[in-house]
């Protein structure tokens, strides 16, 4: 699993110059100590991902936002990342409706949540990869199969 997260170059911006950016490539949480790659590209376009990730085989998983740059990204399985989804919602949700539970992005926002609650069970119990996965298939596939409905 890889993530990427985008962030712009601290240059200022100066005249005749476009910001540049920073790309953030970083291994899963496997128990290992992460690996973590910052690659320069001058463009924010999809381009610095397909580079990065060219020699990757056909069918690999990579997690990250909804960008459109990762279109460029043909023969991977796009996962898509909870924290973003959630943050989506909350954005969705009108002022004053936080606590309307007939509201859509609140009941997104409140599926969200329940997975992070088991995801934090897990570490806090010191669960092992297995035992995380094997939970996950028991606790979460439903909190998801009942989103998706």
């Amino acid at each position: 699993m890889q993530m990427r997260h985008l962030y712009r170059s601290l240059k200022k911006r100066t005249r005749g110059h476009r910001p540049s950016h920073i790309w953030l490539f970083r291994s899963g949480d496997d128990g290992l100590a992460p690996i973590i790659i910052y690659k320069y590209h001058p463009t924010r376009n999809g381009d610095a991902a397909a580079d990065f990730f060219k020699n990757n085989p056909d069918g690999s998983y990579i997690m990250a936002d909804g960008y459109a740059g990762y279109n460029k990204l043909k023969d991977f399985n796009r996962c898509c990342c909870y924290a973003h989804i959630r943050r989506y919602f909350i954005e969705a949700i009108p002022k004053g409706h936080e606590k309307d539970f007939t509201n859509p992005a609140v009941q997104g926002m409140l599926y969200c949540n329940k997975l992070f609650e088991y995801e934090r069970s897990y570490r806090e119990n010191g669960l092992s990869y297995k035992q995380i996965y094997n939970r996950r298939q028991m606790d979460q596939k439903p909190v998801v199969e009942a989103f998706l409905s």
